[in-house]
């Protein structure tokens, strides 16, 4: 199929539990993974962390340099894994490079999967206020019009005249608790 064809637009999920304890987009029937319906990535990851014992920050801090190397490489490595699913290999003089390798979709997904968590992760072990900076990065986003950008791609989100950024600076002070002088 080309680009497009065939392919239907799901309608977005409500994540919405009826008084029966039936998630409304999947019915009575039930969800074939009830848990698809949880919406924080952060609390997830943060329980993840907790049972093997690895870093949770309650307020935003800096890691060391030596646990945000450790940290890079794994984000490294898993979007290496997304690049060879893609069938691309590693950045050469002129960008990324096409491989003869076809692209396998499972393992894109598997890859992007991993690649957040790890991000995430990141943001867990440094504290962040995570759904409020995504809120916030959001509102920014939406905010943005199509067009060319500096990346020269044909199809890209551009900042309009007067487009306002995150406010990433003000929610870490709030979350600081009053300590705004270390940001």
């Amino acid at each position: 199929l080309g680009r497009g064809q065939g392919v239907q637009k799901e309608e977005p999920m409500t994540n919405q539990v009826n008084d029966d304890g039936y998630c409304d987009a999947c019915g009575p029937e039930g969800c074939l993974f009830p848990d698809n319906h949880r919406n924080d990535l952060a609390e997830d990851v943060a329980a993840f962390h907790q049972k093997f014992g690895l870093l949770v920050s309650t307020s935003p801090t800096q890691l060391t340099k030596r646990k945000l190397i450790e940290r890079v490489e794994c984000l490294r490595e898993e979007l290496h894994e997304f690049l060879e699913a893609s069938g691309l290999g590693r950045y050469g003089a002129d960008g990324l490079l096409e491989t003869a390798k076809p692209q396998d979709l499972p393992a894109q997904a598997d890859a992007l999967v991993d690649l957040v968590y790890f991000a995430v992760g990141t943001a867990v072990m440094m504290g962040l206020p995570w759904q409020a900076l995504w809120n916030d990065v959001q509102r920014a986003n939406l905010t943005k019009e199509r067009g060319v950008g500096h990346r020269g791609h044909q199809v890209d989100c551009v900042k309009p005249p007067g487009w306002e950024g995150p406010k990433t600076r003000a929610i870490l002070a709030v979350n600081l608790f009053g300590h705004p002088a270390a940001l």
